[in-house]
């Protein structure tokens, strides 16, 4: 690494630390701010967290020429900006509090989770992810998570609050998140055969994968069951989580898909 590139990436470093830093701030504010009942002030704030993980991004992919995709420290980030983003819309149209502050505790987990353990890295792109469907694939797969996380925190207030329906607006966030969340699974498929001959190789990324792919196909069942729904979701999300995070932790893991 020469040392222009060595300040940059110290330069990076610095700013998505201090950015996120401020995320912190911005969504615990929101949550008081939300209990003082100042809505419009939340609201804003909201999408400024959001834009914040965006620059973060741009600015990545800007200054070391590839996808902002490469780390899993980049989908962490994927998934906070959409999560705020979604909550911002979502929590505007049904007006349910607990929405909100559920998404923002979530949020403040993974910033967290980035700070503690993770770290930006200025790599080239490995051979295999110089396809054609990395962006397509990955881009699939974060919608998905972010659908399905605020679909998770709704699952977990319909719960405890005894609501017992579904909401039609989280109705549609679940059916795209299912769509995209298949999208994943399929151009990944294609996209294993391109890079490794074979379009399935029972690896432990791709187990699990499958495992949640089915989990959200029974959710899919059961949403004239609200009850069973919710429980089920709130199953299937663990298990993509394990998916996203939990698969690189396996001693036994000797994925393709395991990246930092």
């Amino acid at each position: 690494m020469n040392e222009s590139v060595f300040l940059l990436f110290i330069f990076m470093t610095t700013l998505s630390t201090f950015i996120q830093y401020a995320q912190l701030v911005l969504l615990v504010l929101s949550m008081l701010l939300l209990y003082l009942h100042h809505n419009k002030t939340v609201k804003v704030l909201l999408l400024l967290t959001s834009l914040l993980s965006l620059t973060i991004l741009a600015g990545y992919a800007c200054q070391f020429k590839i996808p902002p995709f490469v780390t899993m420290w980049h989908t962490l980030v994927w998934f906070v900006f959409l999560m705020t983003l979604l909550t911002y819309f979502l929590w505007s149209y049904t007006h349910q509090n607990m929405l909100c502050y559920g998404c923002c505790i979530i949020c403040i987990i993974f910033i967290i989770n980035t700070l503690l353990f993770f770290q930006i890295t200025d790599h080239a792109l490995p051979p295999a992810l110089k396809s054609v469907w990395f962006v397509p694939h990955v881009t699939a797969y974060l919608i998905a998570y972010g659908l399905m996380g605020v679909c998770f925190v709704w699952s977990v207030f319909n719960i405890i609050t005894r609501q017992n329906n579904i909401h039609r607006y989280f109705n549609i966030c679940f059916n795209v998140g299912y769509f995209c969340l298949l999208c994943g699974l399929f151009i990944g498929c294609i996209w294993a055969k391109n890079i490794w001959g074979n379009f399935w190789s029972w690896d432990s990324k791709e187990t699990f994968a499958l495992l949640s792919a089915l989990l959200y196909t029974i959710c899919l069942k059961k949403q004239n069951r609200p009850e069973s729904f919710c429980i089920v979701n709130i199953i299937a999300f663990a298990i993509l989580l394990f998916t996203w995070i939990g698969t690189k932790y396996l001693y036994t893991s000797q994925s393709l898909h395991i990246y930092g």
